[in-house]
């Protein structure tokens, strides 16, 4: 269903000036933005999409359960998101390997895992993107924290 109202969204829009807001069900995130004049393709999976940017730069990847809302609007011109750092965890909820997509800029920086009671569980000192096993850890919400990132999971 969302796959189907994005297409038919991106096919009618004009792309000159305009965004495609990506909301989280996770209320403390602020919406992922893309201006439409730089996406060139969305790809539609099992469960999620991703985003391509011109030239084949990778926007983001999302899980259809963890989207609240799709909107579409002006380009921000207040705050503009370096797609850089933005991170998005897959699956959420995971059960073994969670997948984080994006963040390049933030590779080689320490990644540290908390309980959500404050318990250090796990820490990379250079993190290079790669992917976590979160199998051994007991069912819990876990936050991961690189730099000035947090981002919140579920553990199944």
């Amino acid at each position: 269903m969302i796959a189907v109202a994005l297409m038919m969204s991106l096919a009618t829009l004009s792309k000159a000036d305009l965004a495609i807001k990506i909301h989280s069900y996770d209320t403390e995130a602020q919406p992922v933005e893309f201006a439409l004049s730089e996406i060139s393709k969305v790809q539609f999976g099992t469960g999620n999409f991703s985003v391509l940017l011109s030239e084949g730069e990778a926007g983001g990847s999302f899980d259809f359960r963890n989207v609240s809302k799709i909107s579409f609007g002006e380009v921000s011109a207040v705050e503009t998101v370096d797609r850089d750092a933005v991170m998005v965890v897959t699956p959420n909820p995971v059960r073994n390997i969670l997948v984080l997509n994006g963040g390049q800029s933030l590779y080689g920086s320490e990644m540290n895992l908390y309980s959500v009671t404050g318990m250090h569980v796990l820490r990379v000192a250079t993190w290079q993107g790669e992917s976590i096993d979160v199998s051994h850890l007991p069912a819990g919400v876990y936050v991961i924290n690189i730099q000035s990132e947090t981002i919140k999971f579920v553990k199944l």
